[in-house]
């Protein structure tokens, strides 16, 4: 095993194996281009959703994807809730018309008028 301390933004340290989670952490962000396109993401939102602040640091494991690169297990995590919440919307709709329910003001209570990217880039 390759067990890796990692520091990010001041938070405690956790130990994880970059090639068991790493690599496909980052093999499965590039699905998320697909999610970007389909949502009509910028770089920046992109970066919001997983947590990023390191421009070069999100643009380095794009190019890494298939290496044995650790990433932090938040941003795994965060791949993971974005993933799921595209695979929950093309159950109730057509793909298409994801990236404008994602974007829509939503009037039910759960969401308060703000749309779902707008929940989510908050992280509520």
């Amino acid at each position: 095993m390759y067990d890796t301390e990692i520091c990010v933004n001041g938070k405690p340290c956790f130990s994880f194996d970059p090639i068991r989670h790493g690599a496909p952490g980052l093999r499965t962000f590039l699905n998320i281009a697909n999610i970007a396109e389909l949502w009509n993401l910028s770089v920046e939102e992109q970066m919001v959703l997983l947590g990023i602040c390191d421009l070069a640091t999100f643009n380095e494991w794009k190019v890494r994807a298939h290496d044995a690169v650790a990433i932090p297990m938040e941003v795994i995590e965060r791949i993971g809730c974005v993933l799921s919440i595209c695979g929950s919307l093309v159950t109730l709709f057509p793909e298409e018309r994801t990236g404008t329910w994602v974007r829509a003001e939503n009037t039910n209570s759960t969401f308060g008028g703000r749309s779902a990217l707008v929940i989510m880039k908050s992280g509520d």
